[in-house]
């Protein structure tokens, strides 16, 4: 299992490469981070413009919104960084699309990519603004204890 989340609008300015979960200052990417670190299970950020990235991977400050014509090519690259990674199934964590529609570009070039990669992909959706780890910690436990989840 990973434990994924998109990239968010509100990053930390400063110059040069800072690691990814510097760069980012969205609540529910640390909250995710939070989570997985709890639970021993690996996290990673959905970027719309690198894809993929491990929390201590160095990133530039960018503005890069993922958009429906990107979603295709974003997915290929997604399966491409998913093929060298152990896991067997995908927790995306993510607002509903009816509080930011702006993410569903993001969760489709994910689900495309889990399903050419034969990787399980599973939503845990919330609504509102901020996420916290108390909140997500029980559902990503949850998952984890359902039979078949293809975690190892």
């Amino acid at each position: 299992m990973v434990i994924i989340t998109s990239c968010c609008r509100d990053k930390d300015p400063a110059e040069g490469r800072i690691m990814a979960l510097e760069r980012y200052l969205s609540p529910r990417i640390k909250a995710a981070s939070e989570v997985a670190v709890t639970l021993e299970v690996p996290f990673r950020i959905l970027s719309g413009l690198y894809g993929l990235l491990e929390p201590g991977h160095p990133i530039p400050d960018y503005d890069h919104l993922l958009v429906a014509d990107e979603v295709e090519e974003h997915a290929v690259l997604l399966q491409e960084q998913m093929q060298d990674d152990p896991f067997t199934w995908v927790a995306f964590v993510t607002r509903t699309l009816a509080v930011d529609p702006g993410g569903g570009p993001y969760r489709e070039a994910l689900r495309r990519a889990c399903t050419r990669a034969q990787l399980d992909f599973h939503l845990v959706e919330f609504e509102s603004e901020f996420l916290e780890a108390e909140w997500l910690e029980p559902r990503i436990r949850k998952l984890l204890a359902e039979p078949g989840d293809g975690s190892k």
